[in-house]
């Protein structure tokens, strides 16, 4: 898993010391700005590269925003923490080379497929990234959100109108997962992925594994009246779910923990063909 703990620098120059003599408190602000600076630095290089990406693909710019404002500094402390020769650093551009290639346009069944086995994994990583980061709760629901709605988009223009979802479950039953170096241009290794951490409720649990593409299921909250969303796809490992209205235009995709807690919460429910 990409950052199971973030760790910041660590040293004895974060250290401010305690009373002592005027000399150690100078040494300490020289180091603190040398410290500072280093930081800025290996930053803005860090957003320089991924500038350079973001030009030549079509990435909207709600994610160019996260990439360059939120994924910048989780890569810089991974830089300035752990160095380049780390496995996480590797990780952390080989999710950004995975989320690039996500959002371009796919063509045919077998490019829709690739994505959808995709998919999983990289939210995923991006999830732990988030979680590193300490992003706020709302502000990681709505990204993840207008993301599953891209792919949504994405999946619907390049399958032609007559492909239906069981003809997508039947080829990702038999696909294998591909790591997210196999998106980068050099590659890199990858820590396999663990199965997501679930809370107690056996009963939940037994409902999400009767799910199958096309079951449907009711979500609400207080503001809002019940939307019927229609089980489109589910993950290899049932570790994801992609749903939509029934015309198939407006689309979310739900981790496993995500609808387990909506099920809990009586914020969503099976409903009856």
């Amino acid at each position: 898993m990409l950052l199971p703990e973030f760790v910041q620098p660590s040293g004895t120059l974060n250290c401010r010391p305690g009373v002592g003599s005027n000399r150690l408190e100078g040494e300490w602000m020289v180091n603190r700005l040398r410290i500072n600076k280093r930081s800025e630095e290996v930053l803005a290089q860090v957003r320089d590269d991924l500038v350079a990406l973001l030009n030549s693909s079509r990435a909207p710019e709600d994610v160019r925003g996260f990439l360059l404002q939120r994924w910048a500094r989780l890569l810089a402390d991974i830089n300035l923490s752990r160095g380049q020769e780390h496995p996480d650093w590797a990780a952390g551009w080989d999710t950004v080379h995975a989320l690039l290639w996500s959002l371009a346009p796919k063509q045919g069944l077998e490019e829709v497929l690739r994505l959808l086995q995709l998919l999983p994994l990289l939210v995923e990583r991006l999830q732990d990234g988030c979680e590193a980061l300490h992003l706020d709760k709302a502000e990681r629901d709505i990204f993840f959100a207008n993301l599953a709605m891209l792919h949504a988009a994405i999946v619907r223009g390049g399958l032609h109108p007559d492909t239906a979802p069981a003809q997508l479950s039947e080829h990702l039953e038999s696909s294998e997962i591909e790591p997210l170096s196999t998106f980068s241009p050099s590659a890199g290794n990858l820590v396999e992925p663990v199965s997501p951490v679930e809370s107690p409720g056996q009963d939940v649990d037994a409902t999400i594994n009767t799910l199958l593409p096309g079951a449907r299921v009711g979500f609400c909250d207080v503001s809002i009246e019940e939307k019927q969303l229609v089980l489109q796809w589910v993950s290899p490992m049932r570790g994801m779910f992609l749903f939509t209205d029934v015309e198939g235009y407006d689309a979310v995709s739900l981790t496993r923990a995500r609808l387990k807690e909506k099920l809990a919460r009586s914020e969503a429910r099976l409903l009856l063909r």
